[in-house]
């Protein structure tokens, strides 16, 4: 037995033929034989028997529905991987585009945190500036060159170079300066850490030092205060499980154990005119000079406190001589 296709190629069988004896003189025989669906789907089967030189043979036309699908299901197979590719595509092209959003929101959010740090030193600055007019007015020595650099107005610059006093200098330059933004006073502020640091180093310094006690019992912002001067410090456990005044006596031990202890005194001084300047109030009308008031070293000054620190009442101070 020998099966062939529409082209005359003999198929291989799956086995070898099964005969069967239906009576003396007749056989069925059986094979099975596997094959791929053709132009026509006819096939031949030959069956000989050579001992009597007898040949038959028989074509078999086999269905197209007889055969699997195996062009749709290929075209549902490369449809569903075209739709997964895109799926695929198109959540990395989201993706990316929300990263891209994401970037530039951090980046956003990372300009706003740059002004906001700028437009507070900026702020710190000029309070000093403002808050301390007498004493820079008495210690400041290159008023000259600095009112060059900053005043723009040449009858300004006019009459601060005709001054013959440095004090009158200084206090035309100051008043000067009054109507100025917080940005040209920052600026004065910065040059004086160039050309005279000691000017404002060590007035913030000395107060942080005279007005150690008072300063741990009526400061309450502290973990911010430590968060800028001292982050190692703000991440201690330790810290955040303390009272304020405890927070305040390793917050000084920390300023003392500072590579430059004077530096960061005075950073702390100026953090302190911005968040809450009323504790620097308290200690007196007027702090510019440099006679520093110390509640531990003047018992014959009194202080009157209002019913309520957080109004505009502040503390006022009077002579009670003994």
């Amino acid at each position: 037995m020998v099966w062939l296709d529409s082209s005359g190629t003999i198929l291989p069988a799956d086995g070898p033929p099964e005969r069967y004896r239906v009576s003396e003189d007749l056989y069925t025989v059986r094979q099975h034989v596997t094959v791929d669906q053709t132009d026509t789907n006819t096939f031949t089967c030959i069956v000989q028997q050579p001992e009597i030189n007898h040949k038959k043979e028989t074509e078999i036309h086999v269905p197209d529905l007889k055969f699997p699908k195996s062009q749709l299901i290929f075209g549902l197979l490369t449809a569903a991987v075209v739709v997964v590719l895109l799926a695929v595509g198109l959540y990395k092209w989201r993706k990316r585009i929300e990263e891209k959003k994401l970037r530039k929101r951090l980046k956003n959010l990372e300009q706003h945190v740059k002004d906001f740090k700028l437009a507070r030193d900026e702020r710190r600055d000029a309070q000093f500036v403002d808050r301390h007019r007498n004493h820079l007015i008495y210690n400041v020595t290159n008023a000259i060159p600095i009112a060059f650099y900053l005043i723009r107005s040449e009858r300004y610059y006019s009459k601060i170079f005709a001054a013959w006093k440095r004090f009158d200098q200084m206090t035309q330059f100051l008043e000067n300066l009054v109507s100025k933004g917080n940005r040209v006073k920052s600026d004065f502020y910065r040059i004086l850490l160039d050309l005279e640091p000691d000017v404002v180093i060590d007035f913030g310094a000395k107060f942080v030092d005279d007005h150690k006690y008072y300063l741990i019992q009526k400061v309450t912002l502290v973990k911010p205060i430590i968060y800028e001067l001292f982050y190692e410090l703000y991440c201690n456990p330790r810290t955040s499980k303390m009272n304020t005044q405890d927070q305040m006596r390793q917050l000084y031990q920390a300023l003392e154990e500072a590579e430059d202890t004077r530096r960061f005194k005075s950073d702390f001084y100026r953090i302190l005119l911005h968040p809450d300047p009323r504790i620097l109030r308290d200690l007196g009308k007027n702090l510019s000079t440099s006679g520093y008031i110390s509640l531990e070293y003047k018992p014959y000054l009194v202080y009157h406190l209002g019913k309520n620190l957080s109004t505009s009442s502040y503390i006022s101070l009077e002579y009670k001589p003994v």
